[in-house]
């Protein structure tokens, strides 16, 4: 279970690398479309600038966009702790232990 969802925490990463490595290369076409030489060389260190502003933005888009995947992905890590140990039924079909704490406030959630 811990391999498939250290497979699901790596296939965001490298989404989101290839993502702004993608944005990256559209970003260096147009300045390089729209930007003639000798704007490039007056502004060099403003361009440089907005290559890395640019990137900063597409890592916090992604951020905002993968946060819900990473949300399940931390809820299944609790999930797999939690039950690990399988609880023990007694008779009347009562659990032996008590639920964890955190699993009753993760369960509406679970419902929908």
């Amino acid at each position: 279970m811990i391999l498939n969802q250290r497979k699901v925490l790596a296939q965001i990463l490298l989404f989101t690398a290839l993502f702004i490595i993608l944005f990256s290369i559209q970003r260096a076409f147009m300045s390089e479309a729209f930007l003639s030489e000798e704007l490039r060389n007056l502004y060099k260190d403003d361009i440089i600038k907005m290559f890395f502003a640019g990137a900063f933005s597409d890592i916090r888009a992604f951020a905002i966009i993968f946060l819900p995947f990473l949300l399940v992905y931390f809820i299944l890590i609790l999930r797999h702790i939690s039950f690990k140990k399988q609880p023990v039924m007694t008779g009347g079909g009562h659990l032996k232990k008590a639920m964890p704490i955190f699993l009753l406030f993760i369960s509406p959630f679970l419902l929908f």
